[in-house]
């Protein structure tokens, strides 16, 4: 009767031992889940807010921080209210085409702001100007007081969004600040188009209640499944029925309202109608104090996890029923080898339940021995097999062979322990993933004389790991897993790009993806690296819109990229590329356009003034001198008078084409005003300045203009001296210039 109660118990053990085992491996799976989703939204979230960031960069840097708006703006505060009224307006003049087309970058609300927080000019709401920001506002409190960018969350009067605040200033007099922003609308859109159509957004009652004017109030509604916040009407334009009834099911054992006031990222499992459904609670933090005070709903179906459970559950019932069998067997063991057989038995069940085998090699008397549950990861049967290394190599992957057989006589000759993964094909034909270790006991001599190992079935562990990486693949960004030196995985995308079908074969040409960078000023490459520096440590140090390359694809085109990294494990990352190629290429026009003169192709006076410093103590480091020289078109307003602005614009355009042949490839030609133009010269000495000049005066007096025929100009140049203002630079060659005219023009006369 005892033996039956101790078999009865211990029945009972093992089979809550393996339903707990496995019920943890269900709750393993489903945290995996839930952890590769937060994951996810975390990640889209970051790509989408450092799109729209780069893109309202774009706008305030070509556009807004411009020398014409800031002297417009310059003496703002002092001014009185109608002289401010009169600026408001010109202002908005100014920028309102850029404003109506803000939308292509999917960018609204620009407002700028006093420097003491006032609000100076909605251009979504004109008419509203003069409440003071500073109480509801803390991102253009933060600019205005610090003087520096700042962009984060942020609930206002009108809107709410996404906010990207600039400080504006002049020859070091602070003015005020400006911003941009982006809806919550566009970003949850864009979350529609990564994940599905069930994405949601809510925000707290306090906040609305406490900052919206009371005439905006009737954008939102209340949130149909928390009482603590509310829908944004444009974004949840009628009820949602499935994420109502999820959080309904949820509340029937928990309290969403009590998660959502920890403020922290969250989520779960529900399942409705024989489906399974994720629910993501992405937190939307507020800029200053790093509060959350909105949330976006992420509903995911994950259909396959009901597969997986049932496996599971079958699983479950065949170990219950092994269990019992193997009871009932060691029961009608004699009792005089009960507790041998007892404790073989719990040790072989240890073994199968976790797929770990043991053997012991003793090198003194040359003998191997192998637990059972070697004999079952490699489908063999005990009595007819005999235990010995060259057993095990006989069913190791042809592909791994030569690294297994070496890897334990390697380790007796160093005497150093190992670890090793690899794959087997057993007997049965079955493909399965071996992870092995072995440690060794030394001798006082320091000979081995015994090892120890485990031969584990990892197979389980690398199906997890090949369906994240299934998931990796459905992305349609570039995506890899990598430590910097070599790559450990890649999506198709990868492969796609670089025209390979394996990533074996992208490894037999290449080790790394960073050789495929292009050496670009405007690009992270490897020529920026430091002594040995690993280019993923590289791109961490940098801020997110430095952390930009470029790389050519299998068909030569060059694509631009922005680079986001989350850590993996054991010094891994996941490195995603996604194209930003449209949006370079569009900035780069943008700033062509900005420092090019738009009637002669010549460079303008914003190019120079933003250059002429650089260019300076370029020259100087290379041992040349930076030499200005002033012309113009001599007698140009009879061209005008005589001929007509048409022909007169001809002239100017052809003079700039004449210069540009004949003008050496280092010489920078800037249009300084009407007919008057600046050439930069990098020059070793006056005589080499002056042979320049007297060249390409001659060239222009003997090139023939269309009815016109014969143009002349007249040259002032001198040398800048170090450490002088280059205005005083361009007095000294305008005094050239004066003195060439008075001199009968058509010369060139140095100062």
């Amino acid at each position: 009767m005892k033996n039956k109660l101790f078999y009865i118990s211990l029945f009972l053990l093992l089979s809550t031992i393996g339903s707990l085992s496995l019920f943890s491996l269900i709750n393993d799976r489903k945290e995996e889940l839930l952890q590769i989703e937060k994951d996810s939204a975390k990640v889209q979230l970051n790509t989408i807010i450092e799109a729209f960031r780069v893109h309202s960069n774009i706008l305030y840097f070509n556009r807004i921080d411009t020398k014409k708006i800031k002297e417009l703006l310059l003496n703002v505060n002092e001014a009185s209210s109608s002289k401010q009224n009169e600026i408001r307006k010109e202002l908005y003049l100014e920028l309102i085409d850029m404003y109506n087309n803000m939308h292509d970058f999917k960018l609204k609300q620009l407002h700028f702001h006093l420097k003491n927080n006032d609000s100076f000019l909605r251009f979504h709401r004109p008419e509203k100007f003069g409440d003071n920001l500073a109480d509801v506002r803390e991102t253009v409190k933060y600019v205005n007081k610090y003087q520096k960018p700042a962009h984060g969350f942020e609930e206002g009067r009108i809107y709410n969004g996404y906010r990207f605040v600039y400080p504006l200033k002049l020859n070091d007099k602070y003015i005020g600040s400006v911003e941009t922003s982006v809806s919550m609308e566009d970003i949850t859109n864009e979350f529609r188009k990564e994940f599905s159509k069930d994405i949601d957004f809510i925000i707290k009652k306090s906040v609305v209640d406490k900052k919206v004017f009371s005439s905006e109030k009737d954008n939102y509604k209340e949130c149909t499944t928390s009482t603590l916040f509310y829908h944004e009407k444009s974004i949840s334009k009628g009820r949602n029925s499935l994420i109502e009834s999820i959080i309904s099911k949820y509340n029937k054992n928990n309290n969403i309202d009590d998660k959502l006031k920890e403020g922290e990222l969250f989520n779960f499992f529900i399942k409705m109608n024989e489906n399974y459904y994720v629910t993501t609670f992405l937190p939307i933090h507020n800029f200053f104090k790093n509060e959350t005070v909105g949330y976006i709903i992420i509903i995911k179906e994950h259909n396959s996890f009901i597969t997986y459970e049932k496996q599971y559950y079958l699983f479950l019932t065949f170990l219950i029923f092994f269990t019992m069998f193997i009871v009932y067997f060691m029961y009608k063991i004699d009792d005089d080898k009960h507790e041998l057989m007892h404790n073989n038995k719990i040790l072989d069940e240890v073994q199968k339940i976790s797929h770990i085998g043991y053997w012991e090699f003793d090198l003194i008397k040359n003998r191997l021995i192998w637990s059972d549950e070697i004999y079952n990861i490699f489908d063999l049967e005990k009595a007819q097999f005999e235990a010995s290394h060259k057993s095990i190599l006989k069913y190791v992957h042809h592909d791994d062979l030569e690294r297994v057989s070496n890897a334990f006589y390697n380790s007796i000759e160093s005497k150093t322990d190992y670890r090793i993964e690899y794959k087997i094909i057993t007997k049965n034909n079955e493909l399965k993933h071996i992870s092995e270790l072995c440690k060794h006991t030394l001798a006082d001599d320091g000979n081995i004389i015994q090892s120890l190992g485990t031969i584990h079935d990892i197979t389980v562990q690398k199906e997890a790991y090949n369906k994240l990486y299934k998931f990796i693949d459905t992305q349609n960004t570039i995506v890899i897993l990598t430590n910097g030196e070599e790559i450990n995985f890649a999506n198709k995308e990868f492969l796609n790009f670089f025209g390979f079908k394996e990533l074996e074969d992208f490894k037999k040409e290449s080790k790394c993806i960073c050789e495929f960078f292009l050496e670009n000023d405007r690009f992270f490459h490897l020529g920026k690296l430091k002594n040995n520096e690993n280019w993923i440590d590289a791109i961490i140090s940098l801020s997110q819109p430095k952390r930009i390359v470029g790389m050519l694809t299998k068909d030569s085109i060059i694509v631009v990229f922005s680079i986001t990294l989350n850590y993996f494990e054991d010094d891994l990352y996941i490195v995603s590329f996604s194209d930003i190629s449209q949006t370079i290429n569009e900035q780069i026009i943008l700033e062509e356009k900005t420092v090019h003169d738009k009637l002669t192709g010549a460079y303008n006076r914003e190019y120079f003034e933003k250059n002429y410093r650089n260019i300076i103590k370029e020259y100087h480091l290379k041992n040349y001198r930076f030499a200005l020289c002033l012309f113009d078109i001599d007698d140009f307003k009879k061209v005008n008078d005589t001929y007509g602005h048409d022909i007169g614009d001809y002239v100017l355009k052809e003079l700039v084409s004449e210069i540009s042949k004949f003008s050496r490839d280092d010489d920078i030609l800037i249009r300084w005003g009407g007919e008057e133009f600046i050439l930069i010269m990098k020059i070793k000495s006056e005589n080499d300045l002056s042979k320049v000049l007297e060249h390409l005066r001659m060239r222009i007096e003997k090139h023939i203009f269309k009815k016109v025929e014969k143009v002349t100009c007249s040259f002032g140049v001198t040398f800048y001296k170090e450490g002088e203002d280059i205005e005083t630079t361009i007095k000294r060659a305008d005094l050239g210039l004066y003195e060439a005219k008075a001199k009968g023009k058509n010369q060139v006369i140095m100062i």
